[in-house]
């Protein structure tokens, strides 16, 4: 019988790849979350891990893969250690081409959506906003379902070529993203216990707008309940937006008494690595600490307030200077400092290791 382990964590960035290495060095046979290939693709993916196929991934990565995105660097840090430690692939998720071309068509469209929400938001039209929020996240959902069902339908099938390329006692490790809560469902489908790992990300992930309206949506919360999800979403994805690109997140960032571990830690640090860092550790504290705080009436000010201003035609350190006052003024602090950052949230993490993995073990039903 295959054993399988589900690892479920955020695909977000190189430190979140790396902490799938002991996982994929003590399996036989890897599956990862790739959406993109149709039937015919998904063999010649798999083909890319065999002992021949190095120069193929490596030319794959090269052409297709993004070397500075979050997402990109994720799937060239997992694949790289899966070429490492020899691992074979098998894959669960493909479907036909017209599928595929749906889902990017899908995909496309929640960008839109989301980037509207954000754009109408920072114009003064909340209510607007609140909607997109809505339907965007609801179609991530959707997607989501869609996207699990084709896991389990072909589940059956990749168990078999396991079993064939392993062995009877082989083992098979799925790496998936943290909102796909199919564990129950794999361990039914396979008739096998399931040893499911959730890695926790960093320790502000789980305070995120974006988790909060998720949440939400789930157990079906009360109508001003999910409003109020909606427009901290919207809040949300203006504040990532104006501080993504400003240096005052990085002189923030430098002060933080993380940084020196984590340099330290990562010696050969490059551009990206600090941008994670900085996403990771000032950037969501910062959101979420502010939205996470303010009530519906004050998220309404400040849409009005940004649509008054204009601010979206403005320079962002110029726009989250503004910002910065108008918060303070309306009883909203603002952090000066890392340590500002980590007291919006009553959180001070001891250390910038992510939390130790939660381990179950699923019996099929």
């Amino acid at each position: 019988m295959v054993k399988i382990k589900l690892i479920r964590g955020e695909h977000a960035g190189k430190s979140q790849a790396e902490r799938l290495e002991p996982y994929i060095a003590q399996t036989d046979v890897v599956c990862v979350e790739y959406p993109q290939l149709d039937h015919a693709k998904k063999s010649e993916f798999e083909a890319m891990f065999t002992s021949a196929g190095g120069p193929l991934l490596a030319s794959y990565m090269d052409r297709e893969i993004s070397a500075t995105s979050r997402l990109g660097r994720y799937h060239r840090t997992q694949f790289q250690m899966i070429a490492r430690h020899k691992k074979r692939v098998v894959q669960l998720e493909h479907t036909d081409e017209k599928t595929i071309e749906r889902w990017d068509r899908i995909i496309h469209r929640l960008d839109d959506i989301f980037a509207a929400e954000c754009a109408y938001f920072c114009s003064g039209k909340i209510e607007e906003s609140i909607v997109l929020a809505y339907n965007g996240t609801r179609g991530l959902l959707a997607l989501g379902t869609e996207r699990d069902g084709c896991i389990l339908n072909y589940l059956p099938q990749a168990l078999k070529t396991v079993h064939q390329i392993a062995g009877e006692e082989s083992r098979y490790t799925i790496t998936i993203g943290t909102a796909h809560d199919i564990a129950a469902q794999i361990a039914t489908v396979a008739q096998t216990e399931v040893d499911e790992v959730v890695l926790p990300p960093t320790p502000y992930r789980h305070l995120g707008p974006d988790v909060e309206l998720m949440n939400a949506l789930k157990r079906e919360a009360a109508s001003e309940m999910l409003r109020l999800a909606c427009a901290r979403h919207a809040a949300g994805s203006v504040i990532d937006l104006l501080f993504s690109d400003d240096m005052l997140s990085v002189d923030i960032a430098r002060t933080s008494r993380h940084y020196a571990e984590f340099v330290n830690r990562n010696p050969d640090m490059d551009k990206a690595d600090i941008s994670e860092f900085v996403k990771a550790y000032v950037i969501d504290p910062i959101s979420f600490g502010i939205t996470g705080r303010m009530s519906m009436q004050q998220m309404r000010d400040f849409s009005q307030y940004l649509g008054a201003s204009r601010m979206g035609l403005k320079e962002p350190e110029v726009a989250a200077q503004e910002i910065t006052v108008f918060l303070r003024d309306n009883g909203i602090d603002f952090p000066r400092n890392a340590t500002d950052v980590e007291r919006m949230r009553n959180l001070v993490p001891s250390s910038t290791q992510p939390a130790d993995p939660v381990v179950r073990r699923v019996m099929p039903k």
